[in-house]
């Protein structure tokens, strides 16, 4: 089971940073926009890396435990 939450906390990690950190205007010259404004990439960014957070300290806790 560790394993599948190491893909995903990498996965969300990735698009989360990408969502997040990464100014709009990149966004749309790549096509990456989906219609959304920035605020919206900023929150969608936000849960992604909250996500990967969790999944990344789910992984510690169970090592330890």
């Amino acid at each position: 089971m560790t394993k599948k939450e190491i893909v995903v906390g990498i996965i969300t990690l990735i698009f989360g940073s990408i969502f997040h950190f990464i100014p709009n205007n990149t966004l749309r010259s790549y096509n990456l926009t989906f219609g959304l404004e920035h605020n919206s990439h900023v929150i969608i960014g936000s849960i992604l890396l909250i996500i990967a957070f969790v999944s990344f300290y789910r992984i510690v806790v169970n090592k330890n435990s």
